[in-house]
């Protein structure tokens, strides 16, 4: 008898509660996951994959997720190379901070860079994927953005002795954006996967199939 191997675990941090969660728990089960919701610090550390979800604005999503000791979870999952894939304003709060108006908010600090306020509309774009993509290989269409913030570089000095981060833009209306990373462990994309109908599951399971087993303190 073939045993059919177990679907990856992936925790979803719910930090907010939102429906954004659920229906993005419901895409990562359609890419092929076991996923669930959680905001215990166990389940997020030791499941095989974790992500950090968006639906709120950049100030409520930093200060929900340092509320519940999310920035902890995320620095020890980075610390044991267990993969963490951040979606939309989850994204974001990996920088350094964000701008809106007159006011700078705190991100978690794990990229250098400023999330600044962006012109274009909420809808479906195009995106260039960096040379060897693997979170973008084989992905054709387009993809929603709907944050009314963007990243628009990334000033990470490049070293001799550490692999560079995959970089991939869309270009939207003249403005350039960041739209994915692939950073060893860290993956993360600014658009909205359960919003792209199939081709962000696509995207999804490019990522849940690189996962690792859960972690076990048996």
């Amino acid at each position: 008898m073939t045993n059919t191997p177990a679907s990856p675990t992936v925790a979803v941090l719910d930090y907010l509660g939102s429906e954004t969660t659920t229906s993005l728990v419901s895409a990562l089960v359609n890419a092929g996951a076991d996923a669930f919701a959680t905001t215990d610090p166990d389940k997020a550390v030791q499941a095989g994959g974790l992500v950090l979800p968006g639906g709120a604005s950049f100030a409520d999503a930093a200060a929900a997720i340092k509320r519940i000791k999310g920035d902890r979870i995320v620095g020890q999952r980075l610390a044991g190379g267990r993969a963490l894939l951040a979606v939309g304003t989850g994204m974001h709060v990996l920088f350094d901070d964000a701008v809106t108006g007159s006011r700078t908010t705190p991100g978690l600090g794990e990229w250098p860079g400023q999330v600044v306020e962006a012109a274009f509309e909420a809808g479906e774009y195009p995106v260039v994927a960096a040379d060897g993509s693997k979170l973008l290989a084989g992905i054709v269409g387009d993809v929603f953005f709907d944050a009314p913030q963007a990243v628009k570089s990334f000033p990470l000095a490049e070293d001799d002795f550490i692999a560079y981060p995959k970089l991939s833009w869309a270009d939207i209306n003249g403005e350039r954006i960041l739209a994915a990373v692939e950073n060893g462990p860290l993956w993360a994309m600014a658009f909205d996967p359960a919003m792209s109908g199939e081709v962000g599951v696509s995207v999804l399971g490019n990522w849940v199939q690189q996962l690792q087993p859960e972690v076990s303190h048996a």
